[in-house]
């Protein structure tokens, strides 16, 4: 009887066999066992759920930049449409004089003659009592000279020739009768956001212009009210200069942003929504730009990348943590079962190897896949040539070289063939080259493959013939 203990030993060590290997397979998986099988899925599974949460964290993050570009989207929109009724009320008062002086004055000397009196000084300052604001109105003539205001008479000497807005008036180089410009007033003192309208004769001739100014502050007061949080609202006129923002940043104002992918991706109708870090504070952001409708000036809304992605945030956290959870019940499932698996094997390499008789098992391929220390034993062969994998006729040649085996290599393999084939267990007696008689019992499996097993007759054999010698004498 082979020593128990060492049959355990060699078992933990899994040199005797690979159980549930299949022979089939080739290179690095011939010894593939069901505990690899287990560990390679669940592997699989683990990293299937990372790459799942990590496509679904992603999705995730996208819906909610689009969510967020659109509500930027919808909030310039709104602005837009508020910014151009008010300016369009705001400039009214301008665009009535202007008609007004427009259907009485001919030319640039009768524009100086009729309007610069205290008589036109009260009607432009009647006009602004009938109005909501109390912002003052200025007139200028064709060479930019103050003439004439609601706010005071006389008007104190003042040219604006070096305006921009003046000279594209004067010049003819701005098709639309408005414009709007930030400036240093020389009027009020101070910072202010011009709207100047243009005043022309009959033949189109430059007449003289009419001015009001907004405090920047006026705007920055209403996007306060409306901003959301890490939000900022700005307002830029045509050329891309900014005149108000919130939160204010006072060494922004006035600069030009012309050259901002904001304005370099605007499409033709004056509106784009990118992602982009702010020239202003330096942070990246969401902004939406749209152009007002009437008038030459643009509303630009834009919110930090970190709050548009809060939610998500929340959101990625909460999936990682259930995907953490999954894996670490998956991996401690895998520590179970490939114990339970290990416990199995080695119970069963036990049990093999601890047989009396040699066990052969051969898939359909003609693979050896199972081969116990017995069969080893028997015919004194080697573990690192007998194993898993290893081919019915190496196996009978293996035998034929160390002399454990009489008769044809072929024809041993051809006989053991035609039993598989036949499906029919076929049990036969035979002798070795050192006198020994060994029963070899072949069992065909009906997923294709046989079982051999072998077991020592010679007692039986040498009685037998003693018997047989005793009855004949």
């Amino acid at each position: 009887m082979i020593d128990t203990n060492a049959a355990l030993n060699d078992a933990r060590r899994g040199a005797a066999l690979a159980y549930f290997t299949n022979s089939k397979r080739a290179g690095l998986l011939v010894g593939a066992g069901p505990v690899f099988w287990v560990v390679a899925c669940g592997a699989a599974l683990i990293l299937a759920i990372v790459a799942g949460t990590g496509s679904i964290v992603s999705n995730f993050r996208d819906r909610e930049i689009q969510r967020s570009e659109r509500e930027l989207e919808n909030d310039v929109q709104l602005l837009v449409r508020h910014f151009d009724r008010q300016i369009e009320d705001f400039e009214s008062i301008e665009k009535s004089l202007a008609a007004e002086i427009e259907r009485r004055v001919k030319s640039p000397e009768e524009f100086k003659q009729v309007l610069v009196t205290e008589e036109f000084h009260r009607l432009l300052r009647n006009k602004i009592s009938d109005s909501v604001d109390f912002a003052g109105v200025n007139l200028f003539d064709a060479d930019a000279n103050f003439i004439n205001s609601s706010e005071r008479w006389p008007v104190p000497p003042l040219n604006l020739s070096n305006r921009k807005y003046f000279q594209s008036f004067k010049t003819g180089s701005n098709s639309g009768p408005v414009l709007i410009e930030l400036v240093e007033s020389r009027v009020s003192q101070g910072r202010t956001v011009v709207v100047a309208r243009k005043i022309s004769g009959p033949n189109g001739q430059f007449l003289g212009m009419i001015t009001r100014s907004i405090p920047p502050d006026s705007f920055e007061s209403f996007f306060s009210s409306v901003v959301p949080p890490n939000g900022a609202i700005t307002l830029l006129d045509q050329d891309g200069t900014l005149l108000a923002r919130y939160p204010h940043v006072e060494s922004a104002i006035g600069q030009n942003f012309a050259e901002s992918p904001l304005f370099t991706n605007a499409s033709a109708d004056g509106h784009t929504t990118t992602q982009l870090v702010s020239p202003v504070d330096g942070q990246e952001r969401l902004a939406t730009l749209k152009k007002l409708a009437r008038f030459p000036l643009s509303v630009v809304a834009t919110t930090t990348v970190a709050a548009a992605l809060s939610n998500w945030r929340e959101e990625t956290r909460s999936l990682v943590w259930a995907a953490s959870w999954t894996a670490a019940i998956i991996c401690l499932m895998l520590i179970f079962i490939t114990r339970y698996l290990k416990e199995q094997h080695r119970r069963l390499d036990v049990a093999v190897n601890n047989m009396s008789q040699a066990l052969l098992l051969f898939d359909r391929s003609e693979r050896l896949v199972i081969c116990n220390k017995r069969y080893l034993q028997m015919f004194d062969l080697s573990s690192e040539l007998v194993k898993p994998g290893c081919k019915l006729r190496d196996l009978i040649q293996y035998r034929k070289s160390n002399g454990s085996l009489l008769g044809d290599v072929d024809e041993h393999c051809k006989s053991i063939r035609e039993a598989s084939t036949a499906e029919q267990r076929t049990q036969n007696i035979v002798s070795t080259p050192d006198g020994r008689w060994m029963q070899i019992v072949n069992q065909p499996l009906a997923g294709g493959g046989w079982v051999s097993s072998l077991s020592s007759r010679t007692r039986w054999v040498l009685f037998t013939t003693a018997s047989l010698l005793n009855a004949v004498s």
